[in-house]
């Protein structure tokens, strides 16, 4: 219950500041979540949920999702945390030149 939560505020997130949406969901390999976009282009979006009140676990799990979207040969996309008890979110964009960073 804890991803499909994140999934729906992830994408209430990412319309608000965006005014993307998701696509479709990724397939199997493709090491994210979703393919969301807009006219323009498409990226992935990897999503996550917690219910810790760890900040230093809810970075964590950022750092580790981030390396798994740009994993994939894509054009960067989203991350999104969801700390549910926190009631905090972590929204970032990760360009795909950070991959080779």
């Amino acid at each position: 219950m804890t991803e499909w939560a994140a999934c729906g505020i992830a994408c209430a997130v990412l319309w608000h500041y965006t005014e993307q949406r998701v696509l479709t969901a990724a397939k199997k390999g493709e090491r994210f979540d979703y393919w969301i976009g807009d006219d323009a282009a498409e990226k992935g979006m990897e999503v996550s949920g917690t219910l810790s009140d760890d900040a230093d676990e809810m970075w964590e799990r950022h750092r580790q999702k981030r390396r798994q979207l740009l994993s994939y040969p894509s054009d960067g996309g989203y991350v999104v945390i969801v700390g549910f008890a926190r009631h905090e979110i972590i929204f970032s964009y990760h360009a795909p030149e950070e991959a080779r960073e």
